[in-house]
């Protein structure tokens, strides 16, 4: 398990990896499009799990939009 920013994923050790999790919005309350990190994900045949604030899912795009194959509500 690596904790860390998805940005500064080692893609080249990406089939190593059985999935990526990330939050959003972030514990500052950013919100991200991860759409363009499933896609990568998906080339690498791994699963995506999203983490998603309930009530920031009325103004921003829901994890299946991202391309999320697993979603978690938090409260």
């Amino acid at each position: 398990m690596i904790i860390g920013n998805p940005a500064n994923f080692d893609w080249s050790k990406g089939k190593e990896f059985m999935g990526m999790l990330v939050q959003n919005p972030d514990n500052f309350g950013n919100v991200k499009d991860f759409s363009d990190l499933s896609l990568k994900l998906k080339e690498n045949k791994m699963i995506f799990t999203i983490v998603s604030d309930i009530l920031s899912l009325n103004i921003f795009k829901s994890p299946k939009q991202m391309g999320a194959d697993i979603a978690c509500g938090s409260a």
